[in-house]
């Protein structure tokens, strides 16, 4: 009985895993350089995978950490690794179910930040793990430093192509 549960799972986890939409789920997640926002049918609930960057004191080297939030829109709350720490198995197989049967839909798959100076019109660029500039960093032909609003900051996205693909796999 247990031998043939374990096969049953095993079989059930190889379907899973086999879908299309399997595949490139876990494409999107293991990338370190996107943001993925999924969002409930009825928008009460947003879901973001992110990359978070912590220098280690000894090497002074940046580590590359993937986690998550459940964000409920409704009454104001972050909660932070709800389903525990991120594991890339668990988290496909719960993306895949949330666009598959609970009509879950990718929002937005963002892969990185772009800031302009409205004094000197210097464009800047950042990673999504990389925090947004507070001042112009123009060196030259002399030192800029305009304070920069966060609101002059946008979020440069994935094609929406590619998001467009992702919702018919779950459809």
């Amino acid at each position: 009985m247990k031998a043939e549960l374990s096969l049953v799972l095993f079989y059930i986890t190889v379907m899973l895993t086999s879908l299309p939409q399997a595949h490139t789920i876990r494409h999107l997640l293991e990338n370190l350089e996107f943001k993925i926002v999924l969002e409930s049918p009825d928008n009460d609930y947003r879901i973001e995978y992110f990359t978070t960057s912590l220098k280690d004191r000894v090497t002074r080297e940046s580590k590359f950490t993937r986690t998550y939030h459940l964000i409920d829109q409704v009454r104001g709350g972050v909660t932070p690794e709800h389903w525990d720490t991120f594991d890339l198995e668990k988290q496909v197989d719960l993306v895949v179910n949330l666009l598959t049967h609970c009509d879950y839909r990718v929002v937005k798959v963002v892969n990185g930040w772009e800031a302009s100076c409205p004094s000197c019109k210097k464009v800047m660029q950042g990673k999504t793990w990389q925090p947004f500039p507070k001042k112009c960093s123009v060196k030259r032909p002399r030192k800029c430093k305009m304070l920069i609003e966060r609101s002059s900051i946008i979020e440069t996205l994935f094609p929406a192509a590619a998001i467009e693909a992702i919702q018919v796999l779950g459809a």
